[in-house]
């Protein structure tokens, strides 16, 4: 992961403007995760193979880890919803 931080952590020492305080940074991570997702057009109509539109909510936890020094976890958490429609 490459970017810019204001707080320093985790920061490669770089000075990308000094008068905002932005340093860059960049770290290796790993993020460990699982979705699951429910077709609620299918639980509550059942299935229809020539459905125009179908209502997907989602949601996941996951676990991210920083490899590099200063090494940092964190327990991560999603949500959403996709929209379906099948146009022919």
């Amino acid at each position: 992961m490459k970017g810019l931080t204001q707080n320093g952590a985790p920061s490669t020492g770089e000075i990308f403007d000094a008068s905002k305080g932005l340093y860059h940074s960049k770290y290796n991570y790993v993020h460990y995760h699982t979705d699951v997702l429910f077709n609620l057009s299918n639980i509550f109509s059942g299935y229809n193979e020539d459905r125009v539109y179908s209502f997907i909510p989602y949601f996941g936890l996951g676990y991210m880890v920083i490899k590099d020094e200063p090494s940092a976890h964190e327990i991560t958490a999603n949500i959403g919803f996709n929209n379906k429609f099948k146009l022919s």
